[in-house]
């Protein structure tokens, strides 16, 4: 297989050694009769030259080799000039051949693919007759062949220049590798003292406020018996007046009495004005909680972690690699309270698709996703649905926690025939029932979602006024959406207007977790629920009323929105 040309600039090219008769050739004349590119003649020059090298057709330019009538025959390439037949077949083996003297780049795949050139054969028929009968004398012989294998010298050494090149060029590129790297490790060591500072101020905190709590636990060991002896004391004392007869032990008994209330009322206003210290008990139980917060958010890592990412894995760059490391390490460390920060390996793994919520459910497991998309963190429905490859997964619940309790933006992303039309955001007020029982069905909660449910109809009353219906999560005709919490009453909305969100029937009948959504001014339904109102994407709305496809109208994804 013939390799006498590099494709590109990748350091793993390598050049194969030269035919054994080629270098056989070379012996005995490499020292006085071959010529040398001179420092400083360019690479183009050289390429030049051999791209001119045509005084001598009867070679092929890849192996060097004569042509002949059997198994080196000129072929044809389609940029005009000729190699041997063999070479043709070791192109066909690689699917790539490059030109020897223009380096164009052809692809190989038949040897149909480069024709025999006859004209050149019988050119060479012809150019050997006449070489044999003006053959050159005995003594001019020596210095053709010199010149000959100077040129094929220059070639080889030209090629092998080339090859060096590459391997410089690929270590510039590992060594620029290598420089980004050792300012990366500068930083993470940089980063690692700043917080072993930070840690050690807070050891130095938490050893500070744990002297004042010492001392008072020295303090209250101390005036404790005291206060033990006062209460034997005065228990003893109620023991011996129901034993006492005469006024003379009783006048003593209530003689040591005064004495003993006197200290024991001593002991208990020293216990009040010393006791608690409200440094000590501050200083305590704000160390505490920074202590907590910060055991919360970086729990320590007992087991050695498994990297899947090796230094022999051909995929991946040094760069590459430490990314894939951090993935893998955020996702099995992801909690909720890196979600409150976001930060950019947090949002990497968002947009990728790969953090979930989980849920058990009935004895299933339900995964709901969370996207980071346009600037905004959303929590997707629940459904059953195949965790991607390194996924990072938390528990439904607390990811909830992070709704803000007063009011919540759901969205339902509606779409036609399979194909999504936009998206509308509904604001919602977590203090009615309502509210929240179509919070409970955009996230999924309990298994039951408006995820996949249609639009049923363009409703109107007798003022005119018009609303789009839907939220029938069972049968999807209007014959269900069932309520999922109970005790739904509650002071409700009474302004219909464009974009009002409202139940279609009262909050204590069936098939209340169907909603209305008013398309025109001055619209209103028999229960006067109003729990939302549509914050944006009400031209989706608009356009859904208007569009003669209503039944095929689909929410194709809900969810709520998390506040940053």
């Amino acid at each position: 297989m013939c390799k006498w040309s590099v494709r590109g600039r990748t350091p793993s090219a390598t050049l194969r050694s030269p035919p054994q008769h080629f270098l056989q050739s070379l012996q005995g004349t490499i020292t006085h009769n071959c010529t040398v590119r001179p420092l400083g003649t360019t690479r183009s020059t050289t390429r030049s030259l051999l791209i001119m090298d045509s005084d001598e057709p009867e070679t092929c330019k890849v192996c060097l080799s004569n042509y002949n009538e059997t198994v080196r025959r000129p072929c044809t390439l389609p940029c005009g000039h000729t190699i041997c037949s063999q070479c043709t077949k070791d192109a066909v083996q690689n699917a790539l051949l490059i030109c020897p003297s223009c380096h164009t780049e052809h692809s190989a795949t038949a040897d149909a693919q480069f024709p025999v050139s006859y004209s050149m054969e019988a050119l060479l028929r012809k150019l050997k007759g006449i070489r044999l009968t003006s053959l050159a004398p005995e003594s001019v012989k020596p210095q053709h062949s010199s010149k000959r294998k100077g040129k094929m010298l220059r070639s080889l050494t030209e090629e092998y220049r080339r090859n060096i090149d590459n391997f410089v060029f690929g270590c510039e590129e590992a060594l620029s590798l290598m420089s980004d790297y050792q300012r990366r490790l500068t930083y993470w060591k940089r980063y690692h003292q700043q917080l072993e500072d930070g840690l050690n101020d807070l050891l130095e905190q938490n050893k500070a406020a744990m002297k004042p709590l010492k001392k008072e636990v020295i303090s209250v060991a101390n005036i404790t018996p005291e206060g033990e002896e006062g209460r034997i004391r005065l228990k003893a004392m109620v023991v011996r007046l129901d034993t006492l007869d005469t006024a003379q032990e009783i006048v003593s008994t209530i003689d040591e009495y005064d004495l003993y209330y006197k200290e024991t009322e001593h002991w208990i206003k020293k216990c009040k004005e010393r006791f608690p210290d409200a440094s000590s008990v501050h200083t305590s139980i704000k160390v505490q909680e920074i202590m907590k917060q910060f055991l919360k958010m970086m729990p320590v890592e007992r087991k050695k972690t498994v990297i899947s990412v090796t230094l022999e894995d051909p995929h991946f760059n040094i760069p590459g690699k430490i990314q894939k490391i951090t993935e893998d390490l955020f996702c099995k460390m992801l909690t909720v309270e890196h979600l409150r920060f976001l930060n950019e390996p947090v949002k990497k793994l968002l947009i990728a698709g790969r953090v979930f919520a989980v849920k058990e459910l009935a004895d299933d497991t339900y995964y709901a996703r969370i996207t980071f998309k346009e600037g905004r963190l959303c929590l997707h429905s629940l459904i059953k649905q195949p965790l991607p490859a390194f996924a990072a997964t938390l528990k439904h619940g607390y990811v909830l926690d992070l709704l803000n309790r007063s009011s919540t933006v759901a969205f339902l992303n509606l779409g036609c025939n399979g194909s999504p039309i936009g998206q509308v955001d509904i604001r919602v007020n977590h203090n009615t029932g309502l509210a929240r029982q179509f919070i409970f069905l955009c996230t999924g909660q309990q298994g039951k979602t408006y995820l996949n449910t249609n639009l049923l109809r363009l409703g109107s009353h007798f003022d005119g006024g018009k609303f789009v219906v839907g939220g029938d999560y069972e049968w999807n005709d209007g014959s269900g959406g069932h309520s999922v919490l109970f005790n739904l009453k509650g002071e409700y909305g009474k302004l219909h207007e464009v974009g009002a969100v409202s139940s279609r029937f009262w909050p204590d009948q069936e098939h209340c977790a169907q909603f209305c959504i008013g398309v025109t001014e001055g619209y209103h339904n028999e229960s006067d629920g109003i729990f939302g109102y549509v914050e944006r994407g009400m031209g989706v709305v608009m356009a859904a009323a208007e569009s003669t496809y209503m039944p095929k109208m689909t929410v194709m994804d809900c969810g709520v929105v998390l506040p940053l």
